[in-house]
């Protein structure tokens, strides 16, 4: 995808017309997103473990306004899913 663009809408018509691609139509789609991405690779990491399966860790912010309210709490900088200003170790 080129960046800032989102091509969603055409992936959505391409799968509803029934046009045949090389790469299925749905892990296009769910490439189209980080975080959903992100989250796949963590789901495989907890199946296959951490040490066959290393991943960097990073955060996930719903928004930007949670992410600067809780930049005041969260010093530590270990990984963290912040969830409705409530800060949840990632990979839970």
């Amino acid at each position: 995808m080129a960046q800032n663009e989102d091509f969603r809408n055409l992936i959505i018509g391409l799968q509803y017309a029934g046009i045949p691609s090389v790469n299925s139509l749905d892990s296009i789609y769910n490439l189209c997103d980080k975080p959903w991405a992100f989250s796949q690779l963590i789901n495989n990491q907890k199946r296959l473990g951490s040490d066959k399966f290393p991943l960097i860790n990073q955060t996930f912010y719903p928004n930007y306004r949670d992410m600067i309210s809780l930049s005041k709490l969260h010093f530590d900088h270990k990984p963290s899913v912040a969830i409705n200003k409530l800060l949840v170790p990632a990979g839970y």
